[in-house]
């Protein structure tokens, strides 16, 4: 058998690719002569593959025979060069060089298993299987650090995320600066603008009891008997994430605003801001902190009213807020003081609001119902029971406004205040906002627009929660770990963010039949993983060789930015 090297041309985008191969020639079952590739060249450098071709030309050649050359194993190899690109794009990567030495790349494993992955490793998973990723030829080491390092590098990720968070919080706002025409750069320059945040809170379920920070709470994931964390996320206008906040289980929504006001005054060097919350965030003793300047200077805020709230605007006297504005085709506001006011209408919230108040009623009725029939039956008796037991479900959904309820020794009875009901019902679909912006900054119609960019921030905990991350359940216990796990889980948001915005064209849906062409972007990663690394054997020398992507893997490098050039990819990965 004669080996020889042979050069196969492939056309990309007007561009040629040559690629040396190893060969070797053998005739077919027809006789027809065939060609058969021993092994990519392109691992070696130009002046090794000279080398090698001028000795096997020359007769007396025998470098080394095809039994000589075994298969030894693969590696996942596409993912890793996505999101190691994606976090060098982001600078995340350059931010990272603040913690030790090693921790860098253990974070960059945690990052890609949270990813890419559908069900991530634990961190003892992660750790056992180091040699078993393409990160030894990163570190020139095959041994995994000790599994301590591991938790060790939580905690000290989360030492660190305030200088982070910082960092990249500057980058990013450059490179947005960037993006930007000079025409508009000089208008900006003549008023400095007014930088918008968005902020919300969810909560995230634990395993175990020991953690300080869990504790019983609203739970959002419905898993009743389960310790939770409060987690507050802060991003940009775009939904994009600048910071998280980890707070205890039993932390009352309103009462995290002040601290993330304070870091976006201090941390982010935000001079002037407009801080958009939902109702259950800036509540009225919130906003009254604003206005009176407890939290700082040139802060404005945009917010809805609770419903209470509403209700209190339309029984005032001088008749401030009419329900007949909510008729108007356009918005209608009206100011009060320096704030101003939003009317909104939502037809498709208005069923959504009549049957969950028709749901909570019922609810409360059956309640109230339990209670008379024992009084009828003689088992509550005493006034204070009775009491005892009206208060412990009358106000459970905040239903208590719409009963009339009568106590006495012996004696119960409840009635339905259908007059009540109806003032709530004529105003189900209605909202309305509130905001200290004048109209010459933002009008009423920019205003709604702004409140509803809070859904980027839902989307947010959607893809943390759901199976893009899987945050949930946090199984660390220790504070700091604990701490550190969100942080990093917010630097894998960052990354998924900037992944979905760069293949937009592969998951955007047809409108006709809801498919795309790349199916999910947990499709992709899995294709990406395809794109993998080999292990050759040959002789006593073990070697590795990236394989070629498939037309779909260079689509979606492409997108990425990455340009499927075995070199460049092999550079990206080793390079530190």
């Amino acid at each position: 058998m004669k080996l020889r090297v042979s050069y196969a041309k492939r056309r990309y985008k007007d561009k040629v690719y040559v690629t040396p191969l190893l060969v070797y020639s053998y005739r077919g079952e027809k006789g027809v002569p065939r060609n058969k590739t021993v092994f990519n060249l392109s691992i070696l450098p130009p002046q090794a593959i000279t080398a090698l071709e001028k000795a096997l030309r020359s007769p007396s050649s025998s470098l080394f025979s095809l039994a000589d050359i075994q298969y030894q194993f693969s590696l996942p190899w596409g993912n890793f060069l996505a999101v190691k690109h994606l976090m060098r794009e982001l600078s995340i990567e350059e931010a990272l060089q603040i913690l030790p030495p090693s921790s860098p790349e253990m974070v960059l494993m945690m990052i890609v298993n949270r990813v890419t992955e559908a069900k991530p490793l634990s961190m003892r998973a992660l750790c056992d299987s180091w040699s078993f990723t393409p990160l030894p030829l990163r570190t020139n080491n095959s041994h995994s650090p000790k599994l301590d390092y591991w938790y060790d590098t939580l905690s000290t990720l989360y030492h660190n995320q305030g200088t982070i968070e910082t960092e990249l919080y500057e980058k990013r706002r450059e490179r947005k600066e960037e993006k930007r025409n000079r025409e508009e750069e000089r208008e900006r320059e003549e008023r400095e603008e007014k930088r918008v945040f968005l902020y919300d809170i969810t909560s995230v379920y634990l395993e175990g009891k020991h953690c300080p920070l869990a504790s019983f709470g609203y739970n959002r994931d419905g898993k009743k008997g389960k310790k939770q964390i409060v987690i507050g996320l802060l991003t940009d206008e775009e939904g994009y994430p600048l910071a998280t906040e980890v707070f205890t289980g039993n932390t009352n929504d309103q009462t995290t605003v002040g601290e993330q006001i304070k870091k976006l005054k201090e941390r982010f060097k935000a001079e002037r801001l407009i801080f958009i919350g939902d109702r259950g965030m800036l509540t009225s003793a919130r906003i009254e902190e604003i206005e009176s300047g407890l939290l700082g200077s040139g802060i404005d805020f945009i917010t809805a009213l609770k419903r209470k709230d509403l209700m209190e605007l339309l029984a005032r006297q001088e008749k401030v807020l009419q329900l007949g504005l909510f008729d108007q085709p356009n918005l209608a506001e009206f100011r009060e003081g320096n704030r101003r006011y939003v009317l909104c209408y939502n037809p498709n919230r208005k069923v959504k609001d009549a049957t969950q108040r028709e749901k909570l009623l019922w609810k409360t009725e059956q309640k109230l119902l339990q209670i008379a029939r024992c009084v009828a039956g003689g088992y509550l008796k005493s006034k204070d029971k009775i009491l005892h037991r009206l208060y412990k479900w009358i106000d459970r959904w905040k239903m208590e406004r719409f009963f009339q309820v009568e106590v006495e020794e012996g004696k119960f009875s409840y009635r339905r205040k259908e007059e009540e009901i109806e003032r709530y019902r004529r105003l189900d679909g209605c909202y309305v906002l509130v905001t200290s912006l004048p109209p010459e900054e933002l009008s009423k119609e920019e205003v709604e627009i702004k409140y509803k960019s809070l859904s980027q921030v839902e989307q947010d905990f959607r893809t943390l929660k759901s199976v893009d991350l899987e945050i949930r359940p946090v199984r660390h216990w220790k504070e700091e770990q604990v701490r550190g796990h969100v942080f990093l889980c917010s630097l894998a948001l960052r990354i998924t963010y900037e992944a979905r915005k760069m293949l937009l064209p592969l998951l955007k849906r047809e409108e006709n039949n809801h498919h795309c062409e790349g199916k999910s972007l947990r499709e992709i990663w899995e294709d990406l993983k395809r794109f993998s690394i080999g292990y050759l054997k040959i002789g006593e020398e073990l070697i590795h060789q990236i394989g070629e992507p498939t037309e779909t893997q260079s689509k979606i490098l492409d997108l990425l930015g990455i340009h499927p050039d075995k070199r460049n990819c092999s550079q990206l990965l080793c390079s530190k």
